[in-house]
């Protein structure tokens, strides 16, 4: 009953804002006066070869050849990590979506 309430309400609200946006005054001579008057004078493009723009002038880059890196640790990946990971990820989607689903019963069950 709620539910219909809630819907029969939008309804209304969604005409009422319909019907508000136009004006009773409103005659054809005015939106034909309003079109006439738009301009279809074009906007010159401006070449971008006028200007000299570098992009060096601008920003200033570090050395990062002196930036020392260590690599600790295996970084080697075999197929089985990438199943085991992939498998994990679904693990996680399944538990997300049972919560999801728990929290929509729950829900209607208060209701």
């Amino acid at each position: 009953m709620k539910k219909r309430v809630l819907a029969l309400l939008l309804c209304v609200s969604t005409a009422i804002s319909m019907t508000g946006c136009g004006s009773k005054g409103e005659s054809v001579e005015a939106t034909e006066a309003v079109e006439n008057t738009e301009s279809t004078e074009e906007v010159p493009a401006v070449p971008l070869a006028q200007y000299d723009l570098k992009g060096s002038d601008y920003v200033t880059l570090c050395d990062y050849s002196a930036i020392p890196v260590t690599i600790s640790g295996d970084y080697d990946v075999t197929d089985q990590d990438v199943l085991d990971y992939v498998e994990k990820d679904f693990y996680r989607a399944d538990l997300f979506i049972r919560l999801i689903r728990t929290r929509q019963q729950w829900k209607r069950a208060t209701l």
